[in-house]
């Protein structure tokens, strides 16, 4: 009983809990499928509540109480220490644009791809 119980807690451990955003800038998708839609981006320390693990190398996630899926890649199951965190005043005098950012981001989804 103890060794199917020790299973079963293993088996669901990787369902649910915390994981963060590690990129400096990630995409936010609708699906794991080939069609997927960029819905939003993320940035480095993001919280995100791990819903499970999709077997195509995506997680599906809760972010403000809407589903969304984020490359496997770009995540970590421990807070990352991020340059936007670390030094705050380099980041901030960067003054990327919404669509610098995401130029960034669709960058690194297709590195990560590759």
């Amino acid at each position: 009983m103890k060794r199917y119980l020790l299973l079963l807690l293993l088996s669901f451990s990787s369902l649910a809990g915390t994981t963060y955003m590690k990129s400096q800038f990630g995409l936010i998708f609708d699906s794991s499928s080939i069609n997927k839609e960029v819905v939003d981006m993320s940035v480095c320390g993001e919280k995100f509540e791990l819903l499970e693990k999709v077997e195509i190398g995506f997680s599906k996630l809760k972010l403000n109480g809407k589903v969304v899926y984020i490359n496997d890649m770009n995540l970590s199951e421990i807070k990352p220490t991020c340059l936007n965190e670390k030094n705050k005043e380099f980041f901030k005098n960067l003054d990327l644009t919404p669509q610098e950012m995401e130029y960034w981001a669709q960058l690194n989804e297709k590195i990560i791809t590759d």
